[in-house]
């Protein structure tokens, strides 16, 4: 017996496979969410909870107050601006925190992380008064070099001279005025 297979017939049978292959690979194929879009924040100012939700890829952000977990729209630029002021008090809340501590060195390192927290947002009085809170020498050298450096970064050149002349060790300090002098403001 001998069967004749249609060219056309062939031919038209593959394209409807591969019409089908393809169609069911697109369906199955759509992009989920990127891991780690959507960040949570919880923040509790006076006896009041605020949450956020950021999204990080467009920069929107929702806020939740209430006790019903109902979160309001995307938040205007001035009401962001409202949220860097919540922030500050969040470094009053964190200074308040390290003061606590009772083991010396802990409180150091505390002292120190804050004090470049602050450099790093440009708070150059806040840097300082925290700097001189600061006991040992050593940490006191090093963090006030990082603040001296963060604050000529966020374009305070004056004040980050005046906390790297506090830097008793001459070669750091010489290190960090360099840095100072030859670093463009981000």
């Amino acid at each position: 017996m001998n069967r004749r297979i249609d060219i056309k017939s062939l031919i038209i049978g593959i394209f409807g496979t591969i019409c089908a292959a393809l169609a069911m690979g697109a369906a199955s194929s759509s992009s989920p969410m990127p891991y780690g879009r959507f960040q949570l924040v919880i923040q509790e100012v006076e006896n009041q909870t605020n949450q956020y939700v950021i999204d990080t890829s467009t920069g929107q952000v929702w806020r939740c107050t209430d006790d019903r977990n109902i979160f309001y729209a995307p938040k205007t630029p001035f009401e962001v601006s409202e949220m860097a002021v919540e922030r500050e008090s969040d470094l009053d809340s964190r200074l308040a925190a390290a003061i606590k501590i009772t083991d010396s060195n802990m409180q150091n390192k505390a002292f120190a992380a804050i004090a470049t927290y602050a450099a790093k947002k440009g708070k150059a009085e806040i840097t300082k008064d925290i700097l001189n809170k600061i006991t040992q020498q050593s940490e006191k050298n090093q963090t006030a070099g990082n603040c001296a450096y963060f604050l000529g970064m966020a374009g305070k050149v004056q004040d980050a001279i005046i906390i790297a002349d506090t830097i008793n060790m001459q070669e750091l300090r010489n290190e960090i005025l360099l840095r100072i002098a030859t670093t463009s403001q981000r």
